[in-house]
């Protein structure tokens, strides 16, 4: 057994030539469309329709997806190519893409064929998603939910509330956790179902947006269910594993926050590096000053050793696919470690190119600040960097005790 591991062979990364030749794409995408545009979007807190359909055109949301389902294909690598170099610019795009993810997975690994056929040739075409999870008592606590879903006549009726859900502005898809059965005594877990409920079924009410310090383009909503009738067919999966189901999907999402958060990183260190070697203080460029270019090499190693964690990370989840109803420690294991460490090096990243610019890093208008804004809350949601950390302790003793 290898820390913990039963093999060395766990840590293969496999990047091949179209992976790097979709990051120079999305690079070239990123500085001639994204780049002159991110003042707008802190401004306005949306995303232009204009950038929006070409982020469609380039393929963003259809990576993933199954060719048979009008998708690009591409595995794992391939999406995290696509959450680092967008987010690098403008995170917000990231949040999107992260929350589309919910329906992909969940009906790629659980939904039947017709709910394949019909949902994900419109989410590759720009239909993007969101997962409805997280209620006001039940942040972390996933098992705390309270929202019921009641089979009547051939639907399913959902009564609850859910809060702090991103992508709702953009989102044709939502899926939902819903408890299906009521709570038994030490088996909270137990009796959800998740559901994909389209953004404008009657008896879904879109509540207040949520002034959130950052990710301005997507910011998060309330969702209100009173009553709202969703088709029994829009049942994912079977009754009863919802809230396993979930568990699994952040075990991918998390990923892709890990994604996000080392394109953020990788935007500050770059602002960071590109001031330092052009500010000049006291006689001489201040990059040669060794206070800053120490500040320098840690976020170089911080951020290669995040990449690295997050990349392999995504490789381990690749056989979570041939296991849908199996909880695979491993993914667990290195998508939270990954989500963990990278999200808090975004925000160390951005808290030294801050300091590296000084004055003007706190200023609106160099661009700068927006990053440690934006990285606090990567370590958030999705689960807080304490959970995860409480998911890799937990995990490490499943596996060193089979």
């Amino acid at each position: 057994m290898t820390n913990p591991f039963r093999s060395l062979e766990i840590y293969n990364v496999s990047i091949r030539p179209e992976h790097e030749l979709l990051r120079k794409m999305l690079r070239r995408f990123t500085e001639e469309k994204l780049e002159p545009i991110w003042r707008e979007i802190e401004e306005k807190d949306i995303i232009p329709e204009d950038i929006y359909h070409e982020l469609v055109e380039i393929g963003a949301f259809s990576i993933g997806i199954p060719e048979k389902y009008g998708g690009q294909g591409g595995d794992q690598i391939s999406k995290m190519v696509v959450l680092e170099e967008l987010s690098r610019v403008i995170p917000s795009i990231g949040v999107i893409l992260d929350t589309t993810d919910f329906p992909i997975l969940a009906l790629i690994l659980w939904g039947d064929e017709e709910q394949r056929r019909r949902v994900l040739p419109d989410i590759a075409e720009g239909a993007a998603g969101a997962g409805a999870y997280t209620e006001p008592q039940a942040g972390s606590w996933l098992a705390g939910i309270e929202t019921k879903a009641e089979k009547k006549n051939g639907y399913y009726v959902i009564n609850g509330r859910k809060i702090f859900i991103s992508t709702v502005e953009y989102a044709r898809y939502i899926v939902v956790l819903a408890r299906t059965s009521p709570p038994k005594e030490g088996r909270l877990h137990e009796g959800m179902s998740l559901f994909l409920v389209e953004k404008d079924t009657p008896g879904l009410r879109i509540g207040s947006k949520l002034n959130v310090m950052g990710m301005k383009g997507d910011r998060p909503y309330e969702l209100i269910f009173d009553e709202a009738k969703v088709p029994e067919e829009n049942l994912i999966g079977r009754e009863g594993m919802g809230y396993y189901y979930t568990m699994t999907l952040l075990n991918f999402t998390r990923i892709n926050i890990a994604a996000q958060a080392v394109g953020m990183a990788q935007g500050a260190f770059d602002k960071a590096i590109q001031y330092a070697l052009n500010r000049k203080a006291f006689g001489r460029k201040i990059y040669a000053m060794q206070g800053v270019s120490f500040k320098i090499a840690d976020m170089f190693m911080r951020l290669q050793a995040s990449r690295l964690l997050t990349y392999w990370a995504a490789q381990i989840s690749e056989e979570q696919f041939k296991y849908p109803e199996k909880t695979l420690p491993e993914v667990a294991l290195a998508g939270s470690a990954a989500k963990a460490y990278a999200t808090e090096t975004a925000e160390y990243c951005a808290r030294e190119a801050v300091q590296i610019h000084g004055g003007v890093g706190v200023d609106f208008e160099t661009g700068i600040e927006r990053y440690l804004r934006d990285a606090v809350i990567t370590t958030i949601y999705e689960g807080t960097s304490e959970i995860q950390r409480h998911i890799i302790s937990r995990f490490i003793h499943k596996i060193l005790q089979q």
